[in-house]
C-alpha cells in the first residue's frame, strides 16, 4: 500500500469516529506502531488532524484554515491548543515574541 492511501485510510479512521487513539488506529488498521505513528505526524503535519498524546482528531475545515494561516503568515499573534483559539500573554501586553 502507498504511503498516501495508508494517510488516507488513517485520516478516515480518525474523521468517521472509528478511532481517537494511536493504540485504536492500531487495532483499527492492523498495522505496526511505528507506521502508524508515522502516519499521525504526517497528517498533522498536513493539517488535518491533531494530536496531544495518545488522543487524536479531525481539525474541521476552518481549524485547517486558520492553523495554515497562523503557520504561514508571520505576526498574526494567536495560538490554537485543543481546539481552543488563544491570545499569548505578549500579545496582550503589547510585547513582542
Amino acid at each position: 500500500m502507498k504511503t498516501e492511501e495508508f494517510d488516507w485510510m488513517v485520516y478516515h479512521a480518525i474523521a468517521w469516529g472509528h478511532a481517537a487513539t494511536i493504540p485504536a488506529l492500531i487495532e483499527y488498521v492492523g498495522r505496526e506502531k511505528t507506521a502508524v505513528e508515522e502516519s499521525v505526524d504526517r497528517l498533522v503535519s498536513y493539517l488535518l488532524i491533531e494530536r496531544d498524546g495518545e488522543k487524536v482528531r479531525a481539525l474541521s475545515v476552518e481549524e485547517s484554515i486558520l492553523k495554515c494561516q497562523l503557520k504561514h503568515t508571520a505576526g498574526i499573534p494567536l495560538e490554537i491548543e485543543n481546539g481552543v483559539i488563544k491570545i499569548p500573554d505578549f500579545a496582550r501586553n503589547g510585547d513582542k515574541p
